[in-house]
């Protein structure tokens, strides 16, 4: 646990810290790529102005002069 999470030095020392753990344990890093939404799913963004997003719920607007009416 971290008190401080703009400790960087904190920070640095517990990924450190879990990294090791998640090697030493294939099971574990199983169940923590479970818990996070979306794992393994790649969204990719190319070119000026791209917008990659893997959810939506709202505009995504991009350009010069761009005008959104509702």
């Amino acid at each position: 646990m971290i008190d401080d999470p703009g400790d960087e030095d904190a920070v640095a020392a517990l990924r450190l810290q879990i990294r090791k753990a998640v090697a030493a344990d294939p099971g574990l890093a199983a169940d923590l790529a479970g818990l996070l939404p979306g794992a393994g799913t790649t969204v990719v963004a190319s070119g000026e102005r791209a917008v990659a997003a893997q959810t939506v719920s709202g505009v995504v607007a991009t350009g010069d002069n761009v005008r959104i009416q509702r």
